[in-house]
């Protein structure tokens, strides 16, 4: 049993080496602040604000730990114990500095996001390498945390044998949902915000559509006109046909109708004037114009074209409608019957 005189010792020991570095990180952390605040406050620096408010949050558990790290090594404890000891506080100082670094960069990230608001092809891009970083930062760091605990990452890796095969073999398709990925953010395809048209936009069977509200790392989320929410894989996005509403500056629409063999020629006549009462009342509408088609099995056809000074898919759908209900009320004012195609 050790005396009560030596535990009287080391705890007095203990004691003075936890009160002393406790005292010297936080002058350390007065120092350090009163830099790092007085960098801030230059314009363009957010950068040292963000890094200066993640220390100050987080100082006292570091100065705690790094206090009792050094306490504790006056205490006659075992080899074994103080390498353990050791690995214990490395693994903390990795994870913390790893935490920090993290910080800095998602900061950095939203900055650059920030910047580039009106470029969402650009911040969808950022965001989407952003989080690439962030898994192989975490990656490497857990890899080296298994290397300190004293296992070799070499032999680990190739102990898994079989098993490392067949989980290449069924991680198959995550991978390359991966790569695909990878394809959509470098080709700029479409961003976040975007409305697309997955196949024909012409409407073929079993075609899909919507707003991206997410790109991931192996799917895409779409929000739907109808509301559904839409998760297509990144694979199916790079084999189809993607028509991306939101590249346009503008869109062409048209609308098909015809009328009545028994309409008189002469109110045929005034179908420009009556599209153009109609297209004058759209704030959308640029320009527009009636084309006849043929004559039908129940009467003559016509094709309203009009421009629209818009992309946005809701948009274009609500003023389409507003004009087809606007023609049929104008033809039926007129006189003019419509039927069937």
């Amino acid at each position: 049993m050790v005396p009560w005189d030596i535990l009287f010792f080391v705890a007095l020991g203990v004691v003075i080496v936890f009160v002393a570095i406790f005292c010297l990180m936080r002058l350390i952390e007065w120092l350090l602040f009163k830099r790092l605040s007085a960098a801030a406050d230059q314009p363009n620096h957010q950068i040292l604000l963000v890094m200066a408010g993640s220390l100050k949050n987080s100082w006292l558990f570091l100065t705690l730990i790094i206090a009792s790290y050094f306490a504790l090594q006056v205490t006659p404890i075992s080899l074994q114990a103080q390498e353990s000891l050791n690995r214990v506080f490395f693994i903390i100082l990795i994870v913390y500095f790893t935490w920090l670094i993290h910080r800095l960069i998602t900061c950095q990230t939203e900055l650059l996001i920030a910047d580039r608001k009106d470029k969402r092809r650009s911040v969808t891009s950022i965001k989407f390498f952003n989080r690439i970083f962030d898994i192989f930062l975490w990656v490497g760091v857990g890899l080296l945390i298994i290397s300190i605990l004293g296992y070799d990452i070499t032999v680990l890796l190739a102990g898994l044998g079989i098993g490392g095969v067949l989980f290449a073999v069924a991680s198959q398709k995550i991978f390359a949902d991966l790569f695909y990925s990878f394809a959509l953010h470098s080709d700029h395809i479409f961003a976040e915000g975007d409305f697309i048209i997955i196949g024909d936009f012409r409407g073929s069977p079993g075609n899909a559509g919507g707003r991206i509200e997410r790109i991931g790392l192996r799917s895409t989320h779409l929000r739907a006109p109808t509301g559904e929410s839409l998760i297509v894989a990144n694979q199916e996005l790079t084999s189809k046909i993607i028509y991306n509403y939101s590249k346009k500056k503008d869109t062409r629409m048209s609308l098909l109708f015809s009328v009545s063999y028994e309409t008189k020629a002469e109110k045929l006549g005034q179908l420009d004037k009556l599209v153009n009462e109609v297209l004058a009342h759209q704030n959308l509408v640029r320009s527009g114009q009636v084309i006849f088609r043929e004559f039908g099995p129940n009467g003559p056809s016509f094709e309203l074209v009009y421009e629209l000074e818009t992309s946005d898919y809701s948009e274009m759908q609500l003023v389409h409608r507003q004009i087809g209900l606007a023609l049929k009320e104008k033809l039926d004012q007129t006189g003019i019957k419509m039927v069937g195609s």
